[in-house]
């Protein structure tokens, strides 16, 4: 939900849930793979894109998706 600073500036906070598809040859089938959920901080004009255009169960990322540490 889109919110307010003290200070007048948008900022919004949401969450990607990814779960990457797995193939297992051995089976010949397609498998959910372990998800992960990352927290997501938006500020200024993104955050206005994002809460005027992103609904619950949205696709925002195609493709794989990576993490480093």
């Amino acid at each position: 939900m889109l919110r307010l600073t003290p200070n007048g500036t948008p900022v919004i906070n949401f969450t990607v849930a990814s779960t990457p598809r797995v193939f297992d040859r051995e089976r010949d089938a397609w498998w959910d793979g372990e998800p992960t959920f990352l927290d997501c901080t938006v500020w200024r004009q993104l955050a206005e894109n994002v809460a005027a255009s992103v609904r619950k169960g949205a696709r925002l990322v195609v493709g794989r998706l990576r993490t480093e540490r």
